[in-house]
């Protein structure tokens, strides 16, 4: 039998320009969603598949002689932006090695230039572009290293040089060495002005503010077809972002009314007639949160001045006569963050102006009646409970009650199982609940533990209450933040000391107790429906408060202080204010008795903090300073910029006071449930007296 012919392997046929072309486009959409992939993972391992790429490229374009297949500046494009997205500790060093790469290739590429296969085709397909910079310099905004804005407007300040020289030397008919030099874009110069704004410092607004002239400077002196001629087509003008990120550069940078009064003279510049930039909403509400930020008094006057200027310049726009174009109406139309920012500054004047919260509620009507604006949302109510909370009017905690029962009245009515935009969250009842815990009136601690139990039955029938619905990490749902909503109730029961009804304050001994065993109940798994919550080290601190306020001096008084203790000390949750109202609640003898164990035998008056087993405070996570266990009112305290934090003078106060209650115990002639005189709270959060 005749042998079986040998089948002939066809050859290969190599790859036209398209096709490699089209192979780059793959490589570069397969880089480009593992940047976007939500998996941090997939992100870290983008710069790895991105670099394999490379080396493909590189290894055919050896394999088959064939230039075309040299990876060009797109492909070390991705390259920086895989670096620049991932995460990783050194990512915007990486990145920038590979732009000095870049910058060394093209220039040796340069100086061969006379190889008649490479040309000017060859240095182009190395020399990064303004992508490559503004996606090297976006790596050093997001890095966390401190000189990492230096970094980055060293980059930026590097190609305006370049520019500028290129541009001297063309004039004087003069070679430019190197070739072509990139333009920055307007999109180049504001990734380091957004580096510079997330310093959150004053040094990081100066610096932002200096770049944005200098901006203006380049395009004063140099116009758009000037641009053009230098070969990029790139704009440096500065944009209406670029003006929004200085704006807000100063909004971060602690720097109160200063910084609130410079964000405002931005916007000023903005709206001067012959203005190459109009202002936005963005850069409006940049101002308004300036100002909102700033603790000054006149913030909520300013931020509705503003809210009205806005409106003004958009009705004017409207007008075929008035100077702005009819494009600006869309642009200056007032949004929903617009609105939330006005009513947020009123409410951080609440505490000064009496007539702060019924403004807010003014802005928050105007919001209701806009019908070129989406409706209130969950954050446009919280900041009107703010206002009232933070408000001394008599009756702030029945309006804010009004204000959240109003809100579970509707989310419940929802019909279809729709998500409701206005559903409470924990920061909507905590804000509540903190009204009620500082306010004067009679049996707020019966009260506040009615808008808990509502709080509760919301979770078990209309579904779970969220530590916050305004997006975001804290978009969480039956966790361990409703213990703040456990915190307020406990502290409006320590507060009931100043109540002149004996029998409420006994029964907000009553509430206190019951509620602090509910916290402790609910810690373990949600039977039911019930909601969850895990007390910490602002629990047992505030319950030490109402024993040592609620509770008369003696055995029973002891009792209930050691037995809370022992049950702090075991859960790892003993923090300096666990201490401190333990030294209001127990006797001498008792805290010695606790503490003995940790004072090596020199009694419970000189243990400090410092001075406990490790066990014991394993879990009251610190805050401020190394202040631990002042975690509990988180929820809301984030939300309202730090609450947690003590008036001037607080600690040392506090301290104060906790040898004066040991005293006072020891006197004999307190009444039974003594009235602590002049009692005030700052802040549920911490717990400490001022």
């Amino acid at each position: 039998a005749a042998a079986p012919k040998k089948q002939k392997r066809a050859k290969k046929r190599p790859r036209t320009r398209r096709q490699i072309a089209q192979l780059r486009y793959v490589m570069i959409r397969d880089v480009e969603s593992m940047i976007r992939s939500s998996d941090p993972a997939v992100r870290a391992s983008a710069p790895s598949r991105a670099r394999e790429n490379i080396d493909r490229l590189e290894h055919l374009a050896r394999e088959t002689g064939d230039l075309s297949y040299r990876p060009d500046a797109s492909m070390y494009n991705s390259l920086v932006r895989a670096h620049a997205k991932s995460g990783g500790r050194n990512a915007a060093k990486r990145a920038e090695d590979v732009l000095d790469a870049m910058r060394e290739a093209s220039t040796s590429t340069a100086k061969a230039s006379a190889d008649a296969e490479e040309g000017e085709d060859g240095i182009a397909r190395m020399r990064p572009d303004a992508k490559t910079y503004t996606a090297v310099i976006d790596a050093w905004a997001r890095s966390k290293d401190r000189d990492a804005p230096v970094r980055a407007e060293r980059i930026l300040f590097r190609m305006m040089d370049e520019a500028e020289d290129a541009a001297r030397m063309a004039a004087a008919d003069l070679p430019v060495p190197g070739g072509e030099v990139v333009l920055p874009t307007s999109a180049t110069c504001d990734a380091v002005l957004n580096a510079w704004a997330r310093r959150n410092s004053r040094e990081g607004a100066e610096s932002a503010e200096r770049i944005l002239a200098r901006m203006e400077k380049l395009r004063d002196a140099r116009g758009e077809a000037d641009a053009e001629q230098q070969g990029s087509g790139a704009s440096i003008r500065p944009t209406a972002y670029s003006y929004a990120t200085v704006i807000s550069a100063w909004a971060r940078s602690r720097g109160g009314a200063e910084a609130a009064e410079k964000a405002e003279a931005v916007l000023t510049k903005m709206l001067a007639k012959g203005s190459a930039v109009r202002p936005n909403a963005v850069a409006f509400n940049a101002v308004i949160d300036a100002w909102s930020r700033s603790g000054d008094p006149r913030a909520g006057t300013k931020a509705v001045e503003l809210l009205d200027r806005m409106e003004g310049l958009r009705r004017k726009a409207a007008v075929p006569e008035g100077d702005a174009e009819d494009d600006d109406v869309e642009d200056l139309r007032p949004d929903v963050i617009t609105y939330n920012s006005v009513i947020n500054a009123l409410a951080a004047t609440a505490s000064s102006d009496p007539d702060a919260p019924r403004r807010a509620g003014e802005v928050f009507a105007r919001l209701e009646s806009d019908a070129d604006c989406p409706p209130p949302n969950v954050r446009s109510y919280n900041s009107l409970l703010k206002a009232w909370a933070k408000s001394r009017l008599p009756e702030s905690a029945v309006k804010a009650d009004e204000i959240l029962r109003g809100m579970i009245d509707e989310a419940a009515n929802k019909s279809g199982g729709d998500e409701s935009e206005v559903r409470p969250d924990v920061v909507s009842f905590s804000t509540a609940l903190d009204a009620w815990a500082k306010s004067d009136e009679s049996g707020k601690a019966t009260k506040a533990r009615s808008l808990l139990d509502a709080m509760v039955e919301f979770h078990r029938e209309a579904g779970p209450v969220k530590a916050s619905n305004e997006g975001g990490k804290g978009d969480r749902s039956n966790g361990d933040d409703a213990v703040s909503c456990y915190n307020a109730v406990l502290n409006a029961c320590a507060l009931s000391a100043n109540d002149p009804n004996p029998d409420e304050r006994k029964r907000a001994l009553e509430v206190s107790v019951s509620t602090f065993r509910a916290c402790r109940q609910s810690s373990s798994a949600a039977t039911g429906g019930g909601i969850r919550s895990r007390p910490d080290a602002v629990t047992y601190g505030t319950m030490l408060k109402c024993v040592s306020n609620l509770v008369p001096p003696g055995q029973t008084r002891d009792g209930m202080a050691s037995s809370l203790f022992g049950r702090c000390r075991d859960d790892g949750l003993v923090s300096t204010m666990v201490l401190g109202q333990l030294r209001r609640a127990a006797s001498p003898g008792a805290v010695d008795e606790l503490l003995s164990s940790a004072a090596g035998g020199s009694g419970g008056k000189a243990v400090d903090i410092s001075d406990l087993p490790k066990e014991w405070k394993k879990n009251a996570k610190e805050r401020g300073g190394g202040r631990r266990g002042a975690t509990g009112g988180s929820a809301a305290a984030g939300k309202r910029g730090g609450g947690g934090k003590n008036r001037k003078g607080g600690g040392r106060h506090h301290h104060k006071q906790g040898r004066g209650g040991r005293r006072s115990s020891d006197d004999g002639d307190e009444p039974l449930l003594p009235v602590m005189r002049g009692l005030t709270e700052t802040s549920w959060q911490s717990g400490k007296d001022v």
